[in-house]
């Protein structure tokens, strides 16, 4: 599955990486005291300034787009990463790359 990925990938220069395997920790409701805490796989900026966090699956399953568009996780990422670089993040794409299929669903969010 890694062989196929990177000989798609190759030479990974669409985007650059910022960081692999970037904690996030921020307050979900700070008057409960909930925190979230998760691992972003890899995360990255294009030329246009565009933010992609990257997630690498190896489900047995392919999902669909709408199950993508309904997974929270990603987007509290994006939570995330809006609160670490404040005012420096405008556009942000969630993608998941299902690595036994060679299959990327790419979905994004509104603020809302």
């Amino acid at each position: 599955m890694l062989d196929d990925y990177y000989d798609t990938h190759h030479p990974f220069d669409s985007s650059r990486t910022i960081e692999l395997e970037k904690q996030v920790r921020f307050p979900l409701d700070a008057e409960a005291g909930i925190v979230m805490t998760g691992f972003i796989d890899r995360l990255a900026k294009d030329d246009d300034g565009t933010w992609h966090i990257h997630d690498y699956k190896t489900n047995k399953r392919l999902p669909t787009q709408g199950d993508r568009d309904d997974d929270p996780q990603l987007a509290y990422y994006e939570i995330g990463i809006r609160q670490m670089w404040p005012g420096n993040v405008e556009r942000v794409e969630l993608h998941w790359h299902f690595l036994r299929f060679g299959v990327t669903i790419t979905s994004t969010r509104t603020n809302e």
